[in-house]
């Protein structure tokens, strides 16, 4: 490879070609520009309007480094440390699923259906804290409260939380074993991204999901599927006050199941709406008075 000249966007290019056999070309443009930005400083603005901009040896080959990991499918996210969520950063590592634009999805839906000040909320398997800490910061006056049972999960969440300016009870709960948290008063809302992924739809996901993410967080048996809803079902029984509304994020698959579910469990105005990928990706529910 050829790298005698320290052009940027020489290098810019070579790195490019190098990826996209594995990413495609749009999504390595992409990822290099998310990494120039990271690590040289440079948006991609800023390359578009100077185009001679040059780089020392030390930063072609922290460069190569990246690219070398992004070769290995690892994703560009663990690599920055951060992945932005509705315009917060969110360190995120092996401990935390990489929050994705659904679950952006599933946070506007939140904020276009709730405007009352000072709304009792908890997150359910908050991983990186990403939800939690948008809507601590785009509710009015929220009163917010996220669980998961992965202590490291917990630790990555407190710091996003300070780090984003969220003031946010953290709790580490396995809501599987019948949580009472009954030194809690009930919550106007309960939202949750919990594993959805059957074990049989492994096969069809990236290496770079399945060797960097955790697992705890993605999988689901094939046998019962809806575990974790059921367990937040059971959970808002107790927690959710009457006229409270559930958020959940889903599998495509798994909506009218769910739905079906739900209107068993005494749940009224029970809708599935699709994402912007138009797919089947989140339920919400009215609790009954």
């Amino acid at each position: 490879m050829d790298i005698s000249n320290n052009l940027l966007r020489h290098i810019k290019s070579i790195y490019s070609q190098q990826l996209t056999e594995l990413y495609g070309t749009n999504e390595s443009e992409s990822l290099m520009a998310i990494i120039i930005q990271h690590f040289i400083g440079y948006t991609r603005n800023e390359m578009l309007m100077n185009p001679d901009i040059r780089i020392s040896e030390s930063e072609i080959l922290a460069l190569k480094n990246v690219v070398k990991d992004l070769k290995a499918m690892k994703p560009v996210q663990h690599i920055t440390g951060l992945e932005e969520f509705l315009g917060f950063n969110i360190s995120v590592n092996s401990d935390v699923l990489i929050p994705r634009p659904e679950t952006e999805e599933l946070v506007m839906l939140i904020l276009k259906s709730e405007n009352i000040n000072g709304l009792k909320l908890l997150d359910v398997g908050t991983g990186s804290g990403c939800i939690a800490i948008a809507l601590y910061n785009m509710l009015s006056n929220p009163d917010i409260y996220a669980v998961d049972k992965s202590d490291a999960a917990l630790e990555i969440a407190k710091f996003n939380a300070s780090n984003n300016n969220a003031i946010i009870n953290f709790k580490n709960v396995d809501i599987t074993e019948k949580p009472l948290l009954s030194n809690l008063s009930n919550f106007d809302i309960i939202v949750s991204n919990p594993p959805y992924v059957t074990n049989s739809e492994k096969k069809l996901m990236r290496s770079n999901v399945i060797d960097y993410e955790p697992h705890l967080a993605l999988f689901v048996p094939n046998d019962n599927p809806l575990k974790y809803y059921k367990a937040i079902i059971d959970l808002s029984c107790q927690k959710l006050k009457p006229r409270g509304r559930l958020y959940l994020e889903i599998n495509e698959t798994m909506g009218h199941k769910l739905k079906d579910l739900l209107t068993k469990s005494g749940y009224i105005n029970v809708l599935i709406h699709k994402d912007i990928n138009s797919k089947d990706r989140f339920v919400t529910a009215i609790k009954m008075d």
